[in-house]
């Protein structure tokens, strides 16, 4: 738990969504979005292309999402890079990292990983094959990553248990 928090004391997160037109991105989303909805812990702020989660009250967890955005002039791509920007401006320096969506995404997420990753969860397809790569961008990072099928079903009790567990400064 300690190794996660940055130096204001603070666990920042950063997820990776992409539209898809079969729709899985944006159902990961709404599924992900789900967990802290009308869920007194946690307090969203949003904009037109990510989402800003916190804690309410208790530990300080922050969590940034970009929004799976489809279109012409890639505005998915856009919205990361703002957030991206934003993260940077603000001294946010995620140490959880989690890629949602088609394994074909998964190198758009590798190259915004940074060396401050503790734990990163490729929650795709076969996101074991990137084990290496994420281990030479950071060698001290935790990785949770699908074998065979990435799905929500399998995703999102992890993530629950995970903030469970952050939550309770574990």
């Amino acid at each position: 738990y300690k190794s996660l928090k940055d130096d204001s004391g603070r666990i920042v997160m950063q997820a990776f969504f992409y539209g898809d037109e079969d729709k899985d991105g944006q159902n990961s989303f709404a599924s992900f979005m789900g967990m802290f909805r009308n869920n007194p812990n946690w307090k969203i702020v949003e904009n037109n292309e990510w989402v800003g989660i916190s804690t309410a009250k208790g530990k300080l967890i922050q969590i940034y999402a970009n929004k799976p955005l489809m279109g012409e002039n890639d505005p998915e791509e856009t919205a990361i890079n703002h957030l991206t920007d934003y993260l940077f401006d603000h001294k946010l320096q995620p140490s959880i990292f989690i890629h949602r969506g088609h394994s074909f995404h998964v190198q758009s997420t590798m190259k915004r990983i940074m060396p401050t990753a503790r734990i990163v969860i490729l929650g795709s397809c076969g996101g074991y094959n990137n084990i290496n790569e994420v281990l030479s961008i950071s060698n001290d990072a935790h990785i949770i990553s699908s074998k065979q099928t990435g799905t929500m079903h399998v995703n999102e009790p992890i993530l629950q248990a995970m903030n469970s567990s952050l939550l309770a400064g574990k």
